[in-house]
């Protein structure tokens, strides 16, 4: 789950102090629909800042790597879910895109 996707009580960070403290009293859409198709949340992934960048790179947590060149950032928003392990050993991720987004591949 994208680290912008709220889940009742878990804190969202956006990867922004901004939202430090905060738990959200609702689930998202998507964690309702997840929940319901039975799925369990175990972890959230690592965006930009508030999900505006094209670099996955925040000051919360840092920089997620590309995990075949570690020079390089998966990048956007779904960066963090793009660097995350193989589907083996977990389901996959959920990933989304703001509407006025811009795809830099």
């Amino acid at each position: 789950l994208k680290d912008s996707m709220c889940g009742r009580g878990v804190p969202p960070t956006c990867s922004s102090r901004i939202l430090e403290g905060w738990r959200p009293p609702y689930d998202a859409t998507v964690v309702e629909h997840l929940s319901a198709a039975g799925a369990v949340v175990i972890g959230k992934t690592n965006t930009p800042e508030l999900t505006l960048s094209y670099e996955t790179d925040n000051l919360v947590y840092g920089r997620t790597n590309n995990p075949w060149d570690v020079m390089r950032t998966p990048g956007g928003s779904s960066g963090g879910a793009a660097a995350t392990p193989p589907p083996s050993s977990s389901s996959e991720p959920s990933r989304g895109d703001l509407p006025r987004r811009t795809r830099r591949p």
